[in-house]
């Protein structure tokens, strides 16, 4: 049953796993070989399935976070310039109101926010 399992690659010159296929990028074989990832410059196989989906998954929900964010200060800035235009503007201008967006309490958020995905990648 063992000799079913084992193919040989000519590439390599050993005999490896059925599931394995050698990728011309890395010059190797790979066992339950998915793609070569481009952006990490490695195979994504059996070895590293597991972490390749926890790296997906951190940017994909580190850009909603980020999209959240940005979508909050455009449509702040809008319903304030539309409050500016009909005269309920509670003072100043909008322009003058965008440097508090901007303050510390921001910055310490987005630290905090970039921490908690960094621990979860460790």
């Amino acid at each position: 049953d063992d000799h079913e399992l084992v193919k040989f690659c000519w590439v390599c010159g050993i005999d490896v796993h059925v599931s394995s296929m050698h990728c011309k990028f890395c010059n190797k074989c790979v066992e339950n070989f998915d793609h070569h990832c481009h952006w990490l410059n490695t195979c994504v196989g059996r070895a590293n399935y597991e972490w390749f989906f926890r790296l997906v998954g951190s940017v994909l929900s580190m850009e909603l976070v980020r999209g959240g964010v940005l979508a909050g200060l455009v449509i702040s800035f809008f319903i304030q310039y539309a409050g500016e235009m009909n005269g309920d503007s509670p003072g100043g201008t909008t322009l003058e109101h965008s440097n508090s967006w901007f303050s510390a309490d921001v910055g310490l958020l987005v630290a905090i926010v970039n921490t908690i995905f960094l621990l979860v990648d460790m």
